[in-house]
């Protein structure tokens, strides 16, 4: 399988290869497994036991392991298969978002988008509509940071990098700006 290099940041690159491993800027390579990531860090597993947590500053590159599926996304969609979030069959290849950020694929019943910033979370139903209404990833939510919760009271929302968008399942779904 090819190589394909995607700009995320301007501190580093990701990299599809035929190996989990992060390569940090001063030369040391380590191979595992990826785990997750957030706006500071990610977190690999190294030896099926030991993590490691890299400062997202100090890391060159991160290659995922294709053919096992185990790009971010591909491990969510793992783990929300079976599940009452489960999105169906994918219908296009893992791609890059338009901003060049951040990477999705597309399902039958919704999307999972991911950077290294805020993970991969899943994205479905009136709550994704409307993000992709304002803009998507583009707009000023920018990338969501949760999955879909259900709060006491039955509404429903996912957070974003800069704010929130709430659906109590009988009106449209409001979007709240955080402020800056």
């Amino acid at each position: 399988m090819g190589k394909s290099i995607l700009p995320l940041t301007a501190m580093f690159t990701l990299v599809l290869s035929a190996a989990d491993t992060v390569t940090l800027n001063d030369g040391k390579v380590y191979e595992g497994t990826f785990v997750g990531a957030n706006a500071d860090h990610i977190t690999f597993q190294v030896d099926g036991h030991t993590k490691y947590r890299f400062a997202v500053d100090e890391i060159h590159s991160i290659r995922f392991e294709r053919s096992k599926g185990a790009s971010p996304i591909d491990q969510k969609y793992s783990v929300l298969k079976g599940s009452e979030v489960a999105l169906g069959e994918a219908i296009r290849e893992e791609q890059a978002s338009p901003d060049s950020r951040g990477r999705y694929r597309l399902y039958q019943n919704g999307a999972i988008y991911y950077t290294p910033q805020t993970g991969a979370h899943a994205m479905r139903g009136p709550i994704a509509d409307r993000w992709l209404a304002t803009g998507a990833e583009r707009g000023e939510l920018g990338y969501p940071t949760s999955d879909e919760m259900t709060w006491p009271d039955g509404r429903r929302g996912i957070n974003f990098e800069h704010g929130t968008i709430i659906w109590n399942q009988h009106d449209e779904p409001v979007v709240e700006i955080s402020a800056h």
